[in-house]
């Protein structure tokens, strides 16, 4: 069973600073969605070609549902002080550190991490995620 921590620490990883390339992180993302029937559509960024947004739906082709929204990219660590490497990630006095771990690759591993965890195949009306 799959861990919020061992996914966040996977999505830490992965330096996708603003106007950086993000595709590495996406392809991550579609190989833990895409087994749970998922079906994902990148969207490219046109000036950008190695950035995409991720648009990936399961469930029901019908109107409604719910759809949950974030984004992949961090803030530039440039000149700020960290007392760790902002992209590994960090346990220290029971908390996790490092760059996006609050926002919002902590909330893209806790989603991966539940999305393993329910019966998607009983949804009513589909389930979208940005």
């Amino acid at each position: 069973m799959i861990s919020v921590a061992n996914v966040l620490q996977d999505l830490v990883n992965f330096k996708t600073i603003s106007k950086t390339p993000n595709i590495d992180m996406v392809e991550y993302l579609e190989r833990h969605l895409r087994p749970l029937g998922f079906d994902c559509v990148r969207i490219m960024s046109p000036d950008e070609p190695q950035r995409a947004n991720l648009l990936c739906r399961v469930g029901p082709d019908k109107e409604g549902g719910l759809m949950l929204s974030g984004h992949l990219d961090v803030v530039p660590v440039a000149g700020q002080t960290w007392d760790s490497d902002p992209f590994v990630l960090t346990k220290k006095e029971g908390k996790l550190f490092g760059r996006g771990a609050s926002d919002m690759k902590g909330f893209i591993a806790a989603t991966c991490v539940a999305l393993h965890r329910v019966a998607l195949t009983k949804l009513t009306k589909p389930l979208t995620l940005l």
